[in-house]
């Protein structure tokens, strides 16, 4: 688990290094701790001790979910590309692959990549921690939609067809919705 906690940090340093300039950006010191709570705060969780007394079947569902999360996470960087940003920043708006059936892949994939950690050091405080890092994650995700909304103003339709985390999982009138 901890090698996927590792693999979430190299991903997120090596999109800062290689990404565009940002056209716009969110203002004042509140988003910009929201982001940074909603990036780092779970890598906390390394300091609480790991659960001993857990079957090995569960172990290896915290693994499978950690790698699950880091490979949606690559197969999203993918897309995203240099439009990657930690604070609320617009680049240019990305609404291809994975960004077609929800607004933050990113998010969903880091989100199922730290619900193999929390499992891994299962405990209340992992439980708070993952908690609330999730209620900075979703903040951070507001503040970046509006960012992008005022910088692009297609991203507001955008917003209303496209689901914010979870996709659509039914079908109806022969259309995914």
């Amino acid at each position: 688990m901890n090698i996927c906690i590792v693999v979430l940090l190299l991903i997120e340093a090596t999109l800062i290094v290689s990404r565009s300039r940002a056209v716009a950006k969110a203002p004042g010191i509140r988003s910009r701790m929201t982001a940074l709570d909603g990036t780092w705060l779970i890598f906390l969780v390394v300091f609480l001790p790991i659960r001993v007394d857990l079957p090995i079947s569960i172990y290896i569902l915290a693994a499978v979910l950690g790698t699950l999360g880091d490979m949606l996470a690559i197969y999203v960087v993918l897309h995203l590309g240099g439009s990657y940003s930690i604070m609320a920043e617009a680049r240019k708006p990305v609404s291809r692959g994975p960004y077609a059936l929800v607004r933050h892949p990113l998010y969903l994939a880091e989100q199922i990549a730290l619900l193999g950690a929390l499992i891994t050091y299962l405990s209340w405080p992992a439980v708070a921690l993952f908690a609330l890092q999730s209620f900075f994650q979703f903040a951070r995700a507001r503040n970046e939609e509006c960012v992008l909304a005022h910088a692009f103003p297609a991203y507001v339709n955008y917003m209303r067809c496209t689901p914010m985390l979870l996709p659509r999982l039914f079908i109806r009138r022969g259309a995914i919705r």
